[in-house]
């Protein structure tokens, strides 16, 4: 472990919040300031080089209570917070000794830190220590996990005093990080519990969605059936830490505040990584959105927010392995994942999902990771876990989502779900896109091959980029750098799987009612002119509310 090195210190990314959530609609210049300079929270940037991340230290360790006034107490805290910002806000690793002497009660805080999986102690021997002076200790306090500020603006229509909301997400760091230690659980007594499976970091993905569901939403709601809506259900199907549907519910918060109406939103919460769950259970209180247990295993209250363990690619509801819900009578064994989400709530106004979508040949994953595991194991798996493995073809999870989509969605509802696309449609000679495309069938297919009773009529866009990735420059994205024996492995491994090129992309489907030849789903691809997941694409953006509007009316 003498090559690892962590964000703030060498080179890896990590998040920076970009404005203030502050900042009020009624004042027009501040407010299209913040606009241009991309309302959605964290930016990527490049890190520290070595040496300046312990600079940053030497001066939090220089205001510690040791060093400075402590008999003033408004000045106590504050180096404390400092840690903890450094740690946790800004992905930087802290020497233990600065750590336990500056942070209050710091010696009992590292313990439970450690106990609740949130950091590890990493001991190097090598590069790390080379900025620090001779003799001073050489262990690091490492954050398992990082806070990521998401700002949502006002909707469109919102009113003009309606402010922004701010929704704070905790959740594990990126896996150039996490690969290189285990996630620990803990058992209700405090001990330790083996491993768990680590949560997706917020990438860009996980903003795409949430980007373009906003800037795309008023249209929807302005739909004559849906604006008679007195209450809003939420699916969020491999939520992770919850980024989805909790960010869907702040945007409906910011509409509800503004219209002061008495709307109802409830968002269920669905994975199979009892750490995912536990990430959004707590982000939820952290956001003002309460959740509470029931016996069904689904836990929900009038706050809105309920969470679920399942397994997509059974369709089982699983029993939750925490041992901290002391009101719970979940079932030994699994059950139908339909069957348990209609108990609460028959149909969906949303379903949102960022699926697992890497595909990854099976020698660099185990067996288990491929498919999403067996309800038994909680091995942790380095370079692809349950966040990203998508099966061999990159598309068991987005697969189930679609097939069990029909029986779940409301009429005029919605299904969003952002994906890395195989065989995505492509540009023609002839500057057009066939409409028969091959992967837009395959989604036809997949909607109407789960249920025979179900009659449901839905249209849909599949927004990919105009310049899709061919396999070769995938595969090389996707392995080990500088590593020729792995990157003929992904290489060998898409070809065998026919898969030619990939492109992010969205995936946008409103129910239109029932149909009277069956299910029935019509997907037509657009092309967008460029890369629909970066966070500052506005041309983007545009291109998809154009497109959108027509789908929603």
């Amino acid at each position: 472990m003498s090559h690892y090195h962590h964000s703030a210190i060498r080179q890896h990314v990590f998040n920076l919040p970009t404005g203030t959530a502050n900042t009020s609609s009624d004042d027009d210049d501040s407010l299209e300031q913040y606009k241009n300079n991309y309302p959605f929270g964290p930016s990527y940037v490049r890190t520290l080089v070595a040496g300046q991340g312990v600079d940053v230290l030497r001066l939090i360790a220089a205001s510690s209570p040791s060093t400075s006034d402590a008999t003033n107490s408004n000045n106590t805290w504050l180096p404390s917070l400092q840690i903890l910002t450094t740690l946790f806000l800004l992905s930087s690793c802290i020497p233990k000794y600065i750590f336990t002497e500056t942070l209050i009660d710091g010696e009992n805080t590292l313990t439970l830190l450690l106990r609740l999986g949130l950091v590890f102690i990493f001991d190097d021997e090598t590069e790390l220590n080379l900025a620090l002076d001779e003799g001073e200790k050489k262990e690091w306090v490492v954050p398992l996990v990082h806070l990521f500020p998401l700002e949502i603006p006002p909707l469109a229509d919102c009113g003009s005093r309606t402010k922004w909301r701010r929704v704070l997400l905790l959740t594990d760091l990126h896996p150039n990080v996490l690969g290189l230690t285990s996630i620990p659980s803990t058992n209700a007594n405090g001990t330790a519990g083996g491993e768990e499976g680590t949560v997706m970091y917020i990438g860009p993905d996980s903003i795409a969605l949430v980007q373009h569901l906003h800037a795309s939403l008023p249209k929807y709601l302005s739909s004559q059936s849906v604006s008679r809506s007195s209450s809003f259900k939420i699916l969020d199907v491999c939520t992770g830490s919850g980024v989805q549907a909790l960010a869907l519910l702040a945007m409906l918060e910011l509409l509800r505040n503004s219209n002061e109406d008495r709307v109802i939103m409830e968002a269920v919460a669905v994975d199979v990584n009892e750490r995912a769950l536990r990430f959004t259970e707590f982000n939820a209180l952290l956001n003002g959105f309460d959740f509470d247990v029931a016996d069904s295993g689904i836990t929900c209250n009038r706050t809105r927010v309920c969470t679920v363990r399942a397994d997509l690619l059974s369709g089982e509801a699983l029993p939750r392995t925490s041992k901290h819900r002391s009101n719970s009578h979940e079932a030994d064994k699994a059950t139908r994942l339909l069957e348990e989400l209609q108990k609460k709530t028959p149909k969906f106004d949303f379903l949102l999902a960022n699926p697992p979508f890497i595909p990854v040949p099976p020698i660099v994953s185990d067996d288990a990771a491929l498919s999403l595991r067996d309800s038994t194991d909680a091995a942790n798996t380095p370079r692809y876990g349950l966040f990203s493995c998508g099966g061999s073809s990159g598309e068991d999870c987005l697969q189930a989502i679609v097939q069990m989509t029909p029986d779940l969605l409301a009429n005029d509802g919605l299904l969003a779900i952002v994906s890395e696309f195989m065989n995505p449609p492509l540009l023609q000679l002839d500057g057009t896109v066939a409409m028969d495309d091959v992967l837009c069938t395959k989604l036809e297919q997949w909607w109407k091959s789960f249920s025979d009773n179900n009659s449901t009529a839905a249209n849909g866009i599949l927004f990919t980029n105009v310049n899709a990735l061919t396999s070769e420059v995938y595969a090389e994205r996707r392995a080990v750098p500088n590593d020729d024996k792995d990157l003929k492995v992904w290489n060998d491994h898409l070809r065998r799987e026919g898969i030619n090129s990939v492109s992010p992309g969205l995936l946008f489907v409103k129910r239109n009612g029932d149909s009277e030849r069956g299910s029935r789903l019509r997907v037509e691809p657009r092309l967008v002119p460029s890369s629909i997941w970066a966070p500052h694409n506005v041309v983007a953006v545009q291109f998809t509310v154009g497109e959108l509007t027509k789908l929603f009316h």
